[in-house]
């Protein structure tokens, strides 16, 4: 009994470490972050404006429906791919100062946006 109560607490400790990544919403480490942005075709993917650092992590989370996410102009160049999966995370570490620009492409009017970089 006791040998298997230490192993189903060295389950449990090291489910929890593999976890936390879903579970951030500020820092990564002190100085790099991850934002969350919803991409899904209503009003909050429409000209999505954003500023970021340099090597911080952008993850587009999706919603219903058929979507991609790709830069159209700028420094960064990303292709998520068509993707119909409802909850799917795509998501870009902006490693070059500038702005990159990108669209969902069957939904260009609504599901759009601005991503800048700086120091």
């Amino acid at each position: 009994m006791r040998f298997f109560t230490v192993f189903l607490l060295l389950i449990f400790t090291f489910s929890c470490e593999s976890d936390s990544i879903s579970d951030v919403s500020g820092s990564l480490n002190e100085n790099l972050t991850l934002y969350e942005l919803p991409w899904q075709n209503t009003s909050v993917s429409t000209n999505q404006q954003l500023t970021v650092q340099v090597g911080d992590t952008v993850r587009w989370i999706w919603g219903s429906g058929t979507h991609n996410l790709r830069s159209t102009s700028g420094i960064e160049n990303f292709d998520s791919g068509f993707i119909s999966e409802q909850g799917y995370q795509f998501q870009w570490i902006f490693n070059q100062i500038g702005s990159t620009q990108y669209v969902c492409d069957p939904h260009p009017n609504s599901m759009f946006g601005t991503i800048t970089v700086t120091e």
